[in-house]
This record gives C-alpha cells, sequence and structure tokens, in this order.
C-alpha cells in the first residue's frame, strides 16, 4: 500500500531561530513536511516555483520583499497557492493589505502551536484563518452592506 503525500510546506522568515523553530514545530506533524526555506521574499518566489509547496507560511517584514509583495507576486503565477502570513504586528491597514493580496490567513507570532497547526490545516483546506480579534476589527472598517453573505456568516459565528 502506498504512504499518502506529505503536506509540503514553504516557510519564510528573516530571524533564523524564529525559522528553524517553525521548522521543528512543523516537522512534528506526521502529515507535514518542511520542504524549503527562504530568509527574505525574493528567496521565498525562487524556492516557490522550484518546490511547487501545497502552502507557504510567510513572515509579513521580510527584507527584499515583505510578505505582502511576496505574496502578490506568487499568486500572480500561481493563483491556487495558499498563503498564511505570520507577524508580530497586528495593524489594522496591513491586514486588510495582506488580505486583499491573495492571504487565506493570518497568524500572530505570539500564538501557540496549538494555534499555528490549524491554521496551517484550515489554509490548506481552502478556509480563511482569522484571529477573532482581527476579523471583528476588519468587519467595522466595512459597511455591513458592503459584506458579502459569506463574511456575514463568519462574522455570526464569531
Amino acid at each position: 500500500m502506498k504512504k499518502p503525500e506529505k503536506i509540503r510546506i514553504l516557510i519564510a522568515d528573516d530571524h533564523y531561530i524564529v525559522r528553524i523553530g517553525l521548522v521543528a514545530l512543523v516537522n512534528t506533524e506526521p502529515d507535514m513536511e518542511v520542504v524549503a526555506e527562504a530568509a527574505d521574499g525574493a528567496q521565498a518566489l525562487e524556492l516557490f516555483g522550484k518546490h511547487n509547496p501545497d502552502l507557504v507560511l510567510l513572515d509579513m517584514n521580510m527584507p527584499i520583499k515583505n510578505g505582502i509583495q511576496t505574496t502578490m507576486e506568487i499568486r500572480s503565477k500561481f493563483p491556487s497557492a495558499r498563503v498564511l502570513i505570520l507577524t508580530a504586528f497586528d495593524g489594522d491597514e496591513q491586514i486588510h493589505k495582506a488580505l486583499q493580496a491573495g492571504v487565506q490567513g493570518y497568524v500572530f507570532k505570539d500564538s501557540s502551536g496549538e494555534k499555528l497547526i490549524p491554521a496551517l490545516r484550515a489554509v490548506l483546506a481552502g478556509q480563511r484563518w482569522i484571529p477573532k480579534e482581527v476579523a471583528s476589527r476588519l468587519a467595522a472598517r466595512k459597511s455591513f452592506e458592503e459584506l458579502t453573505p459569506r463574511e456575514v456568516q463568519v462574522l455570526n459565528e464569531l
């Protein structure tokens, strides 16, 4: 019987110690493996094309190309790419820009591993992953009439 293929993940963060911690955490999952690591956005783009991962975990603030620029370029070349942003910042404008760029999820760096792994799985399943406090602030930015039916449904579940 053939072993199921592992979920392939690219991790990009300019802080080496953060990156190795993320790699160690992801690699504890039996069905996941980190196939590449990048220290900046340009390297992440190059490695995405080379490895074609199932998901990219990107730091928001990296040198050369930040997480938003990197997401836009990845999604322009690979529209079905799954991207989860990892950041220490929770500014509404930055979060809004990331979502507009095509990010499917947003995780804060102070989150526990118990939150990161479900976020990875949700994004891989085609769902959005946005912390509750961020979702409520983003909803306040839009008037109720501008919300899609799905956005209204998600907000009602919070």
